[in-house]
């Protein structure tokens, strides 16, 4: 899955996410071939919550609640 990333300082990365687990995730960067972990406070909230959905590590918030 090839996107842009937002880290939390604003800068941006092209990269390759090529796993997303608990605690973070590995990267391959598009510009320099480079590989890196990141943790999820290493992005922006928007794009970390973006990359979790992706990989189905958490929930939609617009979903519908529904009580028994």
């Amino acid at each position: 899955m090839s996107q842009t990333l937002q880290m939390a300082d604003g800068q941006v990365l092209l990269a390759q996410v090529e796993e997303a687990y608990g605690e973070g995730l590995r990267i391959k960067r598009l510009d320099n071939g480079g590989a890196l972990e990141l943790r999820w406070d290493q992005l922006s909230p928007d794009c970390a919550r973006r990359v979790q959905q992706a990989f189905a590590l958490v929930g939609d918030d617009q979903g519908e609640i529904t009580v028994q």
